[in-house]
């Protein structure tokens, strides 16, 4: 009688060692997903970035730039005369010299008159016409 006990023993032993495998498989799914997940989060963290280290000390400041630029504007203005008229070529270059009350900037050369027409008329206050 011993040797069936020990017989029904071992077969439930060997019965329960079959169905964990079965348990395992039910995991496999969720495994692989955490693994994704970590992988996931390990490509997407964040790498410390390198810095340099040095003392701070009291000194001058120098400060100096040694490149070309272009200049850009922001405001345009229309610049225009009181009276009508053309404007003479300008006869300076860039960098000419300037001096102050003795140097021409620009000459303008009035223009033809026109016909005084009765709305020019009224907006010339000054002349008085009987």
């Amino acid at each position: 009688m011993m040797k069936t006990k020990t017989s029904s023993v071992s077969q439930s032993a060997a019965s329960r060692i079959r169905r964990r495998p079965r348990a395992w498989r039910k995991l496999i799914p969720y495994i692989i997903v955490v693994g994704m997940l970590a992988a996931i989060v390990a490509g997407l963290w964040p790498k410390p970035i390198r810095v340099e280290n040095a003392a701070v000390n009291r000194g001058p400041l120098i400060v100096s730039v040694f490149e070309e630029g272009k200049t850009r504007i922001r405001h345009r203005y229309i610049i225009s005369p009181a009276v009508a008229g053309f404007l003479n070529r300008v006869e300076l270059r860039p960098g000419a010299p300037i001096q102050h009350d003795k140097t021409v900037l620009a000459a303008i050369e009035p223009q033809m008159s026109g016909f005084l027409d009765p709305r020019a008329l009224v907006s010339c206050p000054l002349i008085k016409w009987k």
